[in-house]
């Protein structure tokens, strides 16, 4: 696979040459990332602190003009993400820890990559490939309308490693699909990183060369029962080349080249089938899982899939098998005065959660789900928003929508009474109840690959734990 990356970005380099032109013009203010760095470093974010304390050591390391802004000593460190549940027989997701100069150093130049990438879709091929940034309310339901409904030939939508596509067939078919990426930050070589080095401006080709340098550093494993002191016991591991740590900045715009490149095969390949993606996607030196959507309701892109609302326009809505996760969670203590009764904290958070996930929706469940938990309070809305950042997004002036249940339940193929069951049994959970049954099997299966069949019940290993325990 390896090989025939390589030879499809050397066999089609004119492409990457129409990406360099087209996303020149988007850096005109940029001025270099030492100067972006000293004049952004403050600016609004939920990791501005740690980004002034970090502009701050660099000042007085004189690290600002370094190859790498790696403070001294300090090795790149490989550790397990923290606070993330992890699937049932899968292994817990690694991260490469850079460092918050190493941030520093790449965020403004990957920042005006992707406001290139973001506002100059892609025509190509009688068709569409377009990056989307966020879950944009406006900008999701004209995505969805486009999937369901292609323009033009084909129309390509992605986002990192994440991807949808429709393709008018000649025979007058529309064929829909949802595209993932398997293993995608370890599937990149030497020659995309050397690609995506390439669409930028010459001028600025150094920055970009210097965040790439990043991934080329040692990483240290530690061993944790002795990670410190003189006796620690640890490995270090050097790449033969540069591999996408999970830290870098780099990581969105790198997915989206690749994306963009699998987008690029499959405009030049005639689409029948999902095994014709999958052969397109090959031919870029990537495995994909390539899932048909029969029904356009199981499109999923970002966590949402489109439903049709009562007044019979399409509207993006999170997943349903998101609001069964995020349901009765708490990562760290429940906000709020540890005087407060557990139980009001509890239901307070959760009617956060239900109005920061679906802050414009109206269906059925949720009407339900609000009734019990009650009205949320100031110190739940704030974590909320937190965890809600980047994954949902509210605007005043787009519209609130009622959603009909069949509309919520297409997309999971529910039967009458499986839709019953959830609207009424999961409907009326409260304070420490737990809830199972085929229905969520179903949502879950569908939008996570979840299952609550992996255990008999009697050893299943969750039953006496309690999420709202402190």
């Amino acid at each position: 696979m390896q090989y025939q990356q390589s030879l499809y970005i050397k066999n089609n380099a004119s492409f990457i040459t129409f990406l360099a032109d087209r996303y020149t013009s988007a850096f005109h203010e940029y001025k270099g990332m030492v100067e972006e760095a000293s004049e952004h470093h403050d600016d609004p974010h939920k990791k501005r602190i740690p980004r002034i304390l970090g502009y701050q050591e660099m000042i007085a390391y004189n690290l600002l003009f370094n190859k790498t802004w790696h403070l001294p000593r300090r090795p790149t460190i490989y550790k397990i993400k923290s606070m993330e549940i992890a699937k049932i027989h899968k292994t817990v997701r690694m991260i490469a820890d850079l460092g918050i100069h190493c941030s520093l150093q790449g965020f403004r130049t990957t920042y005006f990559m992707k406001c290139a990438m973001s506002e100059r879709p892609l025509e190509y091929k009688g068709g569409e490939i377009e990056f989307c940034s966020s879950p944009n309310p406006f900008k999701m339901q004209s995505i969805f309308e486009r999937l369901i409904d292609p323009p033009r030939r084909y129309f390509f939508v992605l986002f990192s490693d994440d991807s949808c596509l429709a393709v008018r067939t000649n025979d007058g078919r529309i064929l829909r699909y949802n595209i993932d990426i398997s293993s995608c930050d370890c599937s990149h070589t030497t020659e995309l990183f050397y690609a995506l080095k390439a669409i930028f401006p010459k001028e600025h080709q150094q920055d970009v060369e210097d965040l790439i340098q990043q991934c080329r550093e040692e990483i240290e494993v530690k061993d944790l029962n002795n990670p410190y002191g003189p006796t620690k016991r640890a490995i270090r591991l050097k790449p033969n080349g540069p591999r996408l740590y999970s830290g870098s900045t780099l990581t969105t715009i790198i997915n989206n080249l690749a994306c963009m490149l699998i987008g690029h095969s499959i405009a030049n390949t005639t689409i029948n089938s999902s095994l014709d993606v999958v052969s397109a996607a090959a031919k870029v030196g990537y495995i994909v899982t390539c899932d048909e959507c029969d029904d356009w309701h199981k499109l999923q892109f970002l966590k949402h899939s489109p439903v049709r609302c009562t007044e019979g326009i399409i509207r993006p809505l999170l997943n349903i098998g998101v609001l069964l996760r995020l349901s009765g969670t708490c990562k760290g203590d429940l906000p709020g005065s540890c005087k407060t009764p557990l139980r009001e904290r509890a239901l307070t958070f959760q009617a956060s959660l239900l109005r920061g996930a679906y802050p414009r929706a109206q269906f059925t469940l949720l009407d339900k789900l609000r009734f019990n938990a009650g009205l949320p309070d100031e110190s739940s809305d704030k974590v909320v928003k937190k965890m809600m950042e980047y994954k949902v997004i509210d605007y005043d002036d787009y519209p609130k929508f009622r959603v009909p249940a069949h509309e919520i339940w297409e997309r999971y193929d529910l039967t009458a009474l499986e839709v019953a069951e959830m609207e009424e049994d999961f409907g009326s959970c409260s304070y420490m109840d737990h809830y199972h049954s085929s229905a969520t099997d179903k949502v879950l299966g569908l939008d996570y690959g979840l299952s609550g069949q992996e255990f008999p019940d009697n050893d299943f290993p969750f039953n006496s734990f309690d999420p709202w325990q402190d």
